[in-house]
């Protein structure tokens, strides 16, 4: 089973590309070795979330995938400080990214990564090459929201700290400064986050869900939904929920909802 990613894939060239894009992210780059791939996240001073990318190795050379959404904030903060440690970015116009939830053999390049939340592999494909997807957008959103991987976007925003989207993947705790990471640290250390997303599921197919509706606990509405999908009879949703209802019982659209994900 496999789906073409959106994200586009670009080249960082230069000696020190590794100690540049580290100081950038909130992931280690230092330490990637050939054919490693990495979830990492751009925040901004204020530790917010700018976006999400993936950043990988392949024959010593560093590269990362971002959304065309975000591309232009990421990118654009690169080119401004890469002379600066001699690197350049380029696009691979030539290459797209198609996602597998199983391993394959192919001599293309091939990383092992986690876009949905479970064990799953990036293949980089030529541009040219049609790619016919076996996963629907419906299917996909699925597993994403059942495995509580926030979409860009969607379910988490430039308002957004990681930790409030479940984005501890994308951040290391133990690397050096990058922008954003005082107030991750200090959270991580000494705090906790104020709301936290969610993943719910009912059972039932009707009344169907949809983004924007209201979760509550009783008659009071505490948060709405981010996303949502269906298999089968099954929907599953995100929503924030603030930290004073962590452990309370749910209702959308007056059904009681399970908690899949929570604190």
């Amino acid at each position: 089973m496999h789906f073409l990613s959106d994200h586009n894939l670009f080249l960082i060239e230069g000696a020190r590309a590794k100690t540049f894009l580290h100081g950038q992210v909130s992931q280690s780059i230092e330490d990637m070795q050939n054919d490693d791939c990495r979830y990492a996240v751009f925040l901004s001073q204020k530790g917010k979330v700018q976006c999400d990318l993936f950043i990988y190795v392949h024959k010593d050379q560093l590269y990362f995938s971002v959304s065309p959404n975000y591309q232009d904030v990421f990118v654009s903060h690169l080119k401004r400080l890469a002379p600066l440690s001699g690197c350049q970015i380029h696009p691979c116009d030539d290459l797209k990214i198609v996602h597998h939830l199983e391993s394959i053999n192919t001599d293309r390049p091939f990383f092992e990564s986690s876009r949905l939340g479970q064990v799953g592999f990036d293949e980089w494909v030529p541009s040219s090459q049609n790619v016919e997807e076996s996963l629907s957008t419906e299917q996909v959103d699925f597993i994403r929201i059942k495995n509580g991987v926030a979409q860009m976007g969607v379910d988490v925003t430039d308002a957004n700290l990681p930790q409030e989207a479940r984005m501890d993947e994308a951040l290391h705790f133990k690397k050096g400064c990058y922008l954003g990471q005082e107030v991750i640290a200090r959270l991580h250390y000494r705090g906790h986050v104020n709301k936290l997303l969610f993943v719910f599921e009912s059972a039932q197919s009707s009344p169907v869900l949809s983004k924007g509706d209201a979760l509550c606990v009783g008659e009071e509405v505490v948060g709405q939904i981010t996303s949502v999908a269906k298999q089968g009879e099954s929907q599953v949703f995100m929503s924030y929920v603030p930290k004073k209802y962590f452990e309370s019982n749910f209702q959308v659209q007056g059904q009681p909802v399970q908690v899949l994900k929570g604190i």
